[in-house]
C-alpha cells in the first residue's frame, strides 16, 4: 500500500476492533484533539509523535470480544442495517 507523507493508516487486526476504532476515529474528541495538535498554515499537519501521543481508551481485548456488538454514534450499532 502506498501512502502519502501526510496520511496515516490505522488497521486493527480483528473486526470488533475495527468497529471500535471507527467509533473512536469519528468521535468529536478525536477531531478536537487533532485540531489543537496540528501545526502549519492553512492546512494543518499532524506529526507522527502527536499521533502516537493520542491515548485511545481501549478496554482489554477479552471485554471487547464479549461485547458482541459495539454502539456507533447516533444510537446505531454494528448489527443495525444501513447505519
Amino acid at each position: 500500500m502506498l501512502l502519502n507523507q501526510r496520511v496515516v493508516l490505522v488497521r486493527p487486526n480483528e473486526q470488533k476492533l475495527q468497529q471500535f476504532f471507527e467509533v473512536i476515529l469519528f468521535s468529536n474528541e478525536f477531531y478536537d484533539y487533532f485540531q489543537v495538535a496540528s501545526d502549519g498554515g492553512d492546512q494543518g499537519n499532524i506529526s507522527p509523535n502527536k499521533i502516537n501521543e493520542y491515548e485511545i481508551p481501549l478496554q482489554p481485548l477479552t471485554i471487547l470480544k464479549k461485547l458482541g456488538r459495539i454502539s456507533k454514534p447516533g444510537g446505531c450499532s454494528s448489527s443495525t442495517p444501513k447505519c
